[in-house]
């Protein structure tokens, strides 16, 4: 069994936005979990570990969620790239205002 290295939960949600790296152009994504420290994506390209990234997410009432984060990993699926990004500071946000 591996060992969880989280503090804090992540919590399934589907989610859209975009992010935006070093290369200051806007790509979309989705979120598939978030919590206080981190995110789970599903990203169009392979992400370099340690680059840092902007992440705007629109809530499901629409409200925009902006968080500055690093990439801790990225992996390709099948179908897709999966990326792990670490929140720079902790956000905290009403749950029922996201999932």
């Amino acid at each position: 069994m591996v060992r969880e290295k989280r503090q804090f939960e992540r919590y399934p949600c589907t989610i859209l936005g975009s992010y935006t790296s070093d290369a200051n152009i806007a790509v979309g994504t989705k979120c598939h979990d978030l919590g206080t420290t981190g995110a789970g994506l599903t990203v169009s390209e392979n992400l370099p570990a340690g680059a840092s990234l902007n992440l705007d997410l629109c809530t499901k009432k629409g409200n925009p969620l902006s968080i500055k984060g690093i990439v801790r990993w990225c992996k390709k699926t099948p179908d897709e790239w999966q990326a792990g990004i670490e929140f720079n500071k902790p956000v905290f946000f009403p749950l029922a205002m996201v999932i």
